[in-house]
Parts: structure tokens; sequence; C-alpha cells
């Protein structure tokens, strides 16, 4: 049952302060990204919020790189809550042009290992984000006073109830709802309190709910600030040179014992803001506290032993002062209780490194809102109603702790921290394959109660999460043996490879993804991989065969990663390279279940949720389809491609221009084969693809 603890009603700010009379149904500390997302759901869906922060808007936050996982999760919420906003706030395009032009662009992760006194780095890998086929949308490196204040207006607009400069200093809970006394001496009351106001926690301060001593593995230390004057990597460093540019991804500076984050918001055309977020971050083992001995010195004495990442600050100034911690990590005995529950933050944080903790963030969110809105509809506020909420978290921050102390020891080895790296992206992919199969399958059948499908059991936080797990404290404690010196370099990078090529019966090719994370990234192959790539997730995400669009399902992804691998190898091949770039390169009959890991693909696909008939189309779709990919110097050759189809008897059906120099063509024969001839101009080159097969 909602407490009806409103007289009267309003959608706007003004006639809700009118009416307001100190009681709620939920109140929500913190008005950063988690308190005002969760008051947005669910104002939206008639739950009347108070929400509360002692400090406004708009204010500095970290949080600022985000994953393909968590955009996903954005537009997930926005679809089950009906709340667009998460959907803007999920991509790019939309932040600069809804929100503002001061976010950043990020389309991969970029990995950098320096040895000290160097002058290039030693190692680098990096990771591609490619675009999602049905946003055709980047990540984003989020100017995060934009986004808060953006979220926070939005939930006063439909009809939360806000208060800024509000210091919430003694909490009490009874069975009849909870009481909020602020230091000022006015008192709220709700039937329920959620904290989203992280480390400095109300709920945890009142019931001395933090541990002492984390119960986490990680322990680092953190300074940071914004700067202006930051280098694009690919301007001060001549070597390597990326498929990508350093400069639009988030970049991370590696070293034995420390590592430097790299956000820049500047790396776009539209982008208006200068700023780019620093910070160092170092591992206590190696860096004890310092106390006393200002960030900035200690910033310009790290600086000054790594001249290869030196060189990137050379003329960098800071806006605002740099901040410097004592130990980043924290963690709370409990996150539910009864009529309370602590959110993301505020129950406990690892480290920045890998960006997950807005994935963390919002993932919970989906748990605490679902579980709020029944608690309110049958009065039941007990901390077992909660108690998956728990869970989740605890399992989400254990990850997050194994993956990131697992690096920092692997941080002395770069052979070893290049096999992590091949970990972390598991995760990655993992992450992103728990969220994706299931907004795709509500986007193409419109069908709500998909997207509860994450109710049952949060703490089944990715997909294959118990594999998953064990894989992970496998690989941990094989790194934990290292440290205490009873295995060597060795032997524990032998027994991780082990590890991780077990997984090839799910789908996942560590040897793939080792060579697409390191140097082949810098080399002719990685290059025309992620063209490739690019081309096929355009093409799927603006054309269907016959009305079957593959790119709704949820193995679309995997389907374009092992094409695209395919055509790099074959192109990088001597014997074919000069074919392809002069006359362009026919693949009759491409076969994927044969000739591309077909048997591997076969598994992974039959693993997901994805129904066998749905697969069996698929498959037979993959077998069946004939690729021509040409590069060449002019838009006519388009024109002698299509005499040449005519003349063997196709017709064209369609044919459309758009914008962007895509000349598209469909194009159907006698026999009923059906097929599409691209040619995708960008660069001053252009690419042509044909594809053909028999769709029934």
């Amino acid at each position: 049952m909602v407490f009806g603890y409103f007289i009267g009603s309003g959608a706007g700010m003004g006639s809700l302060e009118q009416t307001f009379d100190a009681k709620a149904d939920v109140a929500i500390l913190g008005a950063g990204i988690a308190g005002a997302s969760l008051a947005l759901i669910l104002a939206r869906n008639g739950v009347r919020v108070l929400l509360l922060d002692n400090g406004t808007h708009p204010r500095f936050a970290l949080g600022e790189s985000t994953l393909r996982p968590t955009s996903l999760w954005m537009k997930f919420l926005a679809a089950r809550f009906s709340v667009p906003e998460l959907d803007v706030i999920s991509n790019v395009y939309d932040i600069s042009q809804k929100i503002a032009p001061r976010s950043g662009i990020k389309k991969g992760f970029g990995f950098l290992y320096h040895q000290e006194k160097a002058d290039v780095p030693q190692r680098w890998w990096l990771g591609n984000i490619p675009t999602g086929f049905a946003d055709n949308a980047h990540e984003s490196h989020m100017f995060r006073q934009d986004i808060d204040a953006y979220l926070y207006h939005a939930a006063l607009e439909a009809g939360v109830v806000g208060r800024t400069r509000t210091n919430v200093v003694n909490i009490d809970i009874s069975t009849r709802g909870v009481t909020l006394e602020t230091q000022s001496g006015t008192r709220y009351q709700a039937a329920y309190v959620v904290d989203a106001s992280g480390y400095q926690s109300a709920i945890s301060k009142q019931f001395s709910l933090r541990q002492p001593i984390p119960d986490l593995k990680t322990k680092s230390r953190t300074l940071f600030t914004h700067m202006v004057g930051v280098r694009s990597y690919d301007a001060c460093q001549a070597t390597p040179t990326p498929a990508l540019k350093w400069h639009s991804i988030t970049l991370h500076h590696f070293t034995n014992g420390a590592w430097v984050w790299v956000i820049p918001f500047n790396n776009h055309p539209a982008s208006t803001n200068p700023l780019c977020s620093v910070g160092l971050t170092l591992d206590l083992n190696q860096y004890p506290e310092r106390d006393g001995h200002p960030p900035e010195a200690e910033w310009a004495a790290f600086l000054a032993r790594f001249p290869a990442i030196a060189r990137q600050f050379e003329n960098a100034v800071p806006v605002q002062p740099w901040v410097s911690t004592d130990r980043v990590q924290y963690l709370n005995t409990q996150c539910t209780g009864e009529r309370y529950c602590l959110l993301s933050h505020a129950f406990g944080s690892v480290d920045a490194l890998y960006s997950r903790g807005l994935l963390n963030t919002f993932q919970n969110i989906n748990t605490v809102a679902s579980r709020v809105l029944k608690a309110l509809q049958d009065g039941d506020f007990s901390a077992r109603r909660f108690a998956q909420v728990e869970e989740e978290q605890k399992n989400l921050l254990s990850l997050q702790d194994q993956l990131i102390s697992g690096t920092y020891r692997a941080l002395g080895h770069a052979e070893l921290l290049e096999a992590w790296l091949c970990i972390w992206s598991l995760s990655e992919r993992l992450s992103i394959a728990h969220i994706e199969g299931p907004l795709k399958h509500y986007r193409t059948t419109g069908n709500k109660e998909i997207l509860a499908f994450n109710d049952e059991n949060p703490g089944h936080c990715i997909s294959t999460y118990p594999l998953f797990q064990s894989l992970l404290s496998r690989c941990h404690q094989e790194m934990e043996a290292l440290e205490r010196g009873e295995m060597d370099e060795k032997e524990t990078l032998s027994r991780i490879k082990a590890a991780l090529q077990e997984w090839r019966a799910l789908g996942f090719d560590y040897d793939l993804t080792r060579t697409t994370l390191s140097q082949a990234n810098f080399t002719p192959l990685a290059t025309q991989y992620f063209k490739y790539e690019g081309l096929l997730v355009d093409l799927i995400a603006r054309f269907s065969f016959e009305g079957h669009p593959l790119g709704q399902f949820a193995e679309a992804p995997l389907l374009v990663q092992h094409v695209a691998k395919w055509l790099a190898r074959t192109a990088h091949n001597p014997e074919v390279t000069a074919s392809l770039n002069i006359a362009g390169l026919t693949l009759p009959n491409l076969r994927l279940s044969a000739d591309m890991c077909g048997e591997q693909l076969s598994k992974g696909l039959a693993k997901s949720s994805v129904s066998p008939t749905l697969l069996a189309t698929l498959v037979s779709r993959a077998e069946n389809l004939s690729i021509r990919i040409c590069e060449t110097d002019s838009l006519d050759f388009i024109s002698k491609q299509e005499t040449s189809l005519m003349a063997k008897g196709w017709e064209v059906v369609t044919k459309s221009t758009n914008t962007d120099a895509l000349h598209v063509y469909r194009h159907i024969t006698p026999d009923g084969v059906r097929g599409i001839l691209i040619a995708w101009h960008k660069d001053k080159e252009v690419f042509v693809v044909s594809l053909a097969g028999h769709w029934e």
C-alpha cells in the first residue's frame, strides 16, 4: 500500500513545494547520478519521493567513463520504467544535443605499459567498443556535473521533491516508518529510505555499519583533478600507432604498482569542453600513504620517473586543486535492513580501474527499484524482501575487487598483465551478454515481462556467473601464490592460460582476444579488423533481409566478430592483399559454420537464450551468406558492379542514397536469390559490400 503522505498533486516542482507536508513514500539521500536516477524511476511509477542532498548542483564528480554494459543497463531501465532521460545519457550524441556538448566520446580502452626512465612504452594493448546495432552510438566520457544536474532537474519535473544543502544528522527507523532529522531541525517522514550518498553515507554512520578495515583484496589510494592542456597521446608519441586514436578512448598508463587514467572531454568536434580528467592511483603495498606530502608534488615526482607519460602533460594545468585520498576501498557489513538499503557506492567501493563503478550502480538500481515498487504495493519493507539486493551488491563488488587486485599483482609482469587483461575482457563480454539478450528480445517483441528477467536471481550478476566466479577465483589464487613466492611468473602464466583455454567451449577465444588486445592492434591486420567490424555493424543497423532484422539477434555481435576476423585475416594474407585493394576480393559461400570456428560458434550460440528455431535460422543464413568487399577510389565502381549484376539477370528492386554517402542497391534474381550491394564512401575511400543468399 502506497503511503498517502501528500495532500493534492502536481507534476512540477512549484506545485509540490506548495503541498509538501514533510512526508513521503520513499526518501533518498544523495542527489547524484544514482540517487537522482532512482528518484526519477520511482516518481514516473507513481511514488512520492523526497530527495535530500547536503550539496548543490552543478558539482564535480568522478565516475566519468562508461562501458557498453553500463549503457545497456541505462537503456534497459529507460524501457522498463518509462524514463527516457536514462536513454539520453546512454548515448554521447544525445548527451551533446539534449544536455550539453561537454562530454567526450569513448571508442575503447587503451593500456600502455611503461618502464621507469624509458622514452617509449614497453607494451600496449587496445580494446575497442563497436557501436551498437540498434542505437549506432558510442560510449561516453561523462562530464558528470552536466549529467547529474540534468537527472536531478528531470526528477524535480517528474514530481520529486528535492532539498539541497540539507544535512541529515539523525535517522530513526521503526515499524511505522522512517524519520529523518536535518541539522536545521527539520523532520521528514517516509515509508522507506534509500541511501545513495556514497562514501559519506548517513545510514552507515548512524548505525556504525562501516568496516574498520574493509574485507577487500585491493589496497590503493589515488590523487586526481581536471586539467586543461593535456595533449593527445597520438600527438606526443610517434609509436605505437593504434588502429583507434588514443585520444578517442579511455587511456590507462600502467607501471609497476601504479596506473594513470586520462579521460578527455574534448575528443570530438562537437565538444566545447577543454577539460581532461586525470588521476594517479597507487598500490599501497608499494606506495604507502605520505602524510603531509602535497599531491601536486607527488604527481610531479611520478612524472619525472616516466618521461613517456610526462610528455602528455608538459603543458597541462589543473583547473582545481588536486585531491588526494587515503585508502579508497571501503565496505559496510550490510547494505539492507528494516526499511532501508544502501545503494551502490554508499555500500562500498573498490577502485576506478576498468570503470565498473557506474555499471554496478545502474544494475543495482534495477534491483532496488523493482523491490521498492513491490514493497509499496504490499507494505512489506522487511530486510528479507531486499536480501537479494545485498547478494547482488556483494557479488558485483567481489568480481570487481578480484579483477582489480589481480591487475595490481600483475603490474610487475608484462606477460601476466596481458593474460589478466584477457580475463577482464571476458568479464566485459559476460556483462554485456547478461543484459543485451533480454533487451534485444524486448525490442523485438515489445513484451515488458522480459524486462523482469533479473528479478528472481540478481545475484547472478553476469552471464554464466558461477563458472566465471570459479575461473576468477582460480586465477586469483595463482596470482596470490606468485606474490607469496610459491610459483614463478612462467608457471603462473601457464596455469592462467590453461584456465582461460577451457572457455573455448563457451565461445571465448583466448588467443584471438590476446591478439586483438596486444600489438596486433597496431598492424594492418587490426586496421582491417576494425574497418570490417564497423562496416558490418553499420550494415546490420541499417538494413534487414526481407523483414528479418539480423541486428535483433543477441548473437549478432558474435557473428560480426567472426566475420570481421575472417575477412581481416584473409585481407592480411600477402597472396590476396593486392586483389583486395585493387580489384576486390570475392568470398563466395562464406559458410561460417564450416570455415570460421563453426563448431565453436554453434556451441556458443546454443548456450544463449535464443530459441532453437531462431538459432537454426541464424546459422542457415550464415551458411548461405556470400560477401564481397572492395576498395576503390571512385564511386563509378558501384555503377560497374550494378551493370555486371544486371547482365547476369539481377533486377534492382530498391535504390537509395543517404546523406553520409552510403549508396544502397537491393537486387533480386529470377531464381529468388536476394542481395544487397552497398558502396560506402568515407575519407576518400570507397568500401563496397555485396551480400547475397537464399533468405526464406
